[in-house]
């Protein structure tokens, strides 16, 4: 991508300032010394994601296919369009130093498995560079004497590398395609607008932060920018995209709200209001009446929030009143029925409790919290 689109405001009014601070950094892990590799093996591996560091013009005139562009340090500021931890990570450069500096920092944010290229300037030719003059940083690689030509595309970037909850991802298949989605506590907006791209109906994010609400709309706005490349040509949008919303993504909006105040709880939170509510990483337990009441009959919510074990195993939350007790969340909701409930580790170490449940077609609004 050609870094964080902060102009994407047209559809939610004004923009708002930024307020918050980032994610800390977690302990640093080291990368390895360079040594040759398959181009193709590193490239073109599903396992692999791509971040692309070099100036715009060297992007545009040859990049690989699954890469994002996030010139220079733009991957400081916009990390909410970076893959998941537990992701492996390519950075490609036109220097070892360039690509070696971001890999190193990447691996000291948090990122266990970082690997580094130089892609030299190439003259806008569409051939990959091969052989002698491509350094691949080392993780857990084979080695190869040769590095197979592979062509490079031009132009703007046609993938993201930024990913919903997985959680999400699993049901997501399963929920209305239809009506309104409500994404509470949204955060930058990745669950939003990936169910977005997925489905005919509305889907709003709602967060009390400014500065998320900024990263949404940054996030929305490349987000767009590569449907509408990948829908130029042949191949036409990615799989599973609802072609009729592709490229715009007009079916998402984002909006601030304090949830905690009547206003906000009235106009957000309804009775009957929504088809589908997703919370994920949030908890407050007054609001939780108010959630399973603004379900419409056959609507559902997906719900994925932290157990107190979080607090012994990463050291946040440290509130009682952000973590829940085990099976907590299973009884929370009295009139929904339960499709699906676990609790556990994720692929990060973070301990979580998880629920997919669905309000019966037939069943009256619960009351709601006065």
């Amino acid at each position: 991508m050609f870094g964080c689109r902060m102009n994407d405001k047209d559809l939610d009014g004004p923009p708002e300032r930024m307020a918050s601070a980032m994610p800390s950094l977690a302990q640093a892990r080291e990368t390895s010394e360079s040594h040759p590799a398959e181009l193709n093996r590193i490239l073109r591996s599903a396992s692999w994601r791509i971040i692309d560091i070099r100036p715009a013009h060297s992007f545009r005139n040859g990049h690989y296919d699954d890469s994002i562009h996030l010139p220079g340090d733009t991957w400081r500021r916009c990390p909410y369009l970076l893959p998941p931890r537990r992701r492996r990570i390519c950075v490609l450069a036109g220097t070892e130093d360039q690509a070696r500096a971001v890999a190193n920092a990447l691996g000291q944010s948090g990122w266990a498995h970082v690997c580094h290229a130089v892609v030299p300037e190439s003259g806008g030719t569409r051939n990959a560079p091969s052989g002698s003059n491509l350094r691949t940083g080392r993780t857990d690689l084979s080695p190869a004497s040769e590095l197979a030509d592979s062509p490079l595309r031009t132009g703007a970037p046609r993938t993201v590398l930024w990913e919903p909850a997985p959680w999400l991802a699993e049901i997501a298949g399963q929920l209305p395609k239809d009506g309104d989605a409500l994404d509470l506590a949204c955060g930058s907006g990745r669950d939003a607008v990936w169910l977005a791209s997925l489905r005919r109906g509305m889907v709003y994010g709602v967060d009390i932060l400014p500065d998320a609400l900024l990263r949404a709309r940054a996030l929305r706005a490349d987000a767009r920018a590569v449907l509408a490349a990948r829908s130029v040509g042949s191949d036409g949008p990615p799989e599973g995209v609802n072609r009729e919303r592709a490229p715009h993504l007009t079916n998402v909006r984002f909006h601030q709200a304090d949830l905690t105040s009547s206003g906000g709880t009235a106009r957000w939170l309804a009775p009957s209001r929504w088809n589908v509510v997703l919370v994920f990483r949030y908890l407050d337990r007054a609001l939780l009446p108010r959630i399973e009441a603004s379900l419409r009959p056959g609507g559902h919510l997906v719900y994925q929030t932290f157990l107190v074990a979080q607090r012994e195993r990463k050291g946040s939350p440290r509130s009682d009143n952000h973590l829940l007790k085990p099976r907590e969340l299973e009884t929370a909701f009295r009139s929904l029925e339960i499709l699906r409930y676990e609790e556990g580790d994720d692929e990060e170490g973070n301990v979580f409790a998880s629920l997919w449940a669905r309000r019966p077609e037939s069943a009256s609004a619960p009351p709601s919290a006065p």
